[in-house]
């Protein structure tokens, strides 16, 4: 059973055309199967298409955190085919089939049968071998890392991850939402997330370059109905940017990097999307950029870390800077540059959780 779950709760989370014929899908019996596996809830809703349309749901111990569906629905809140779903789960609770974890199921297999299943799989899906292989390369860095002070360079190879978002988009080519192709390239966004975590902005730089060398080709064959597949690049400038600044590039990098933000910012450009300027910005200011070193100096002027006017993405740019210094503890530098930008929350957080040991250290109380 999904926790807390009731008809309330339902309808709060869709419109009422929305839940009226989910209703009605419910009492033609249209869910035709419900399989949970730990907190995930899988089932297939008859609909007007020849195939069952897929529904996805998580849940926690506080209810439900995620709902999804593969029709192509795109207005306010869970479509018809999921409050079916639901119904289906709060009034007839004995329909859902108990099936054990994924983890579970492979805890039992040796390493043979582990491999005859995965080339199996393969053998049937082709986009799985460069998602085996993305997933192999991701795991290897991270080994090498925890047995390594200082993290490798240029360890990931980006070839398959441009395939591997290239096979992405052309599955949902067809499909309505764009939301659902963008979501599993976020999956891929988060492993670059988790090298940053770690202190490797290279290899994030490299991951999120693949996708976005992918992305930016071939973005144009998701239907974008939604408009979030334009959107999506406000997601990629932001990564960039983040990934850019969390790296030492060299000369050639640095050329390399710029001729490619310049060529991904005119080729969008040419559809009315406004992109990569960011990330371009912080490429070339880096670290070294005079206003932002006399700022983390502790030279907080009115003019902030900007030189001239400031870019309408200042803020955003300014709180990547924060998320990064706060990564790297430069706890001082992080409340010189908050309170240079007018980031007042995150100054005041950064007071609360490091304010004794920073008010008390010479460079403050010189101030």
């Amino acid at each position: 059973m999904i926790p807390k779950l009731s008809e309330a709760i339902i309808r709060h989370h869709t419109i009422a055309q929305s839940f009226e014929r989910g209703q009605g899908y419910y009492w033609a019996g249209s869910v035709n199967s419900l399989i949970q596996r730990g907190d995930r809830l899988f089932a297939k809703v008859e609909g007007s298409e020849v195939n069952a349309y897929q529904v996805d749901v998580h849940f926690d111990q506080g209810g439900i955190t995620r709902a999804t569906c593969t029709c192509p629905y795109d207005y306010e809140g869970w479509c018809k085919h999921i409050v079916a779903v639901l119904l289906t789960c709060l009034h007839q609770p004995d329909r859902i089939e108990q099936r054990p974890e994924l983890a579970a199921l492979l805890a039992s297999l040796n390493h043979e049968q582990l491999q005859t299943i995965v080339q199996n799989l393969a053998s049937e899906q082709p986009e799985w071998v460069d998602a085996v292989e993305v997933q192999i390369a991701l795991l290897t860095q991270s080994k090498t890392q925890t047995s390594q002070k200082a993290p490798r360079r240029t360890t990931v190879d980006p070839k398959p991850i441009e395939r591997q978002v290239e096979r992405i988009i052309n599955r949902y080519v067809e499909q309505w939402n764009d939301e659902l192709a963008l979501d599993e390239i976020r999956e891929i966004i988060q492993k670059a997330d988790q090298f940053l975590e770690q202190g490797d902005g290279n290899n994030a730089l490299i991951i999120l370059g693949a996708i976005a060398r992918s992305y930016v080709q071939d973005w144009m064959n998701l239907d974008g109905s939604s408009g979030e597949s334009g959107a999506f690049f406000e997601e990629l400038d932001d990564a960039l940017t983040e990934a850019i600044l969390s790296t030492e590039l060299s000369a050639s990098e640095f050329q390399q990097w710029q001729k490619e933000l310049k060529n991904w910012q005119k080729e969008v450009d040419d559809y009315g999307v406004d992109s990569f300027k960011m990330s371009l910005i912080a490429l070339q200011q880096g670290w070294d950029y005079p206003p932002l070193r006399e700022v983390l100096q502790g030279n907080v002027t009115e003019s902030g870390a900007s030189s001239s006017q400031a870019p309408d993405f200042a803020d955003d740019l300014a709180r990547i800077r924060l998320k990064i210094l706060e990564r790297q503890g430069r706890h001082q530098e992080y409340l010189y540059l908050a309170e240079a930008e007018g980031q007042t929350d995150c100054y005041l957080r950064m007071l609360l959780c490091w304010g004794d040991r920073l008010l008390r250290s010479p460079q403050h109380s010189s101030k």
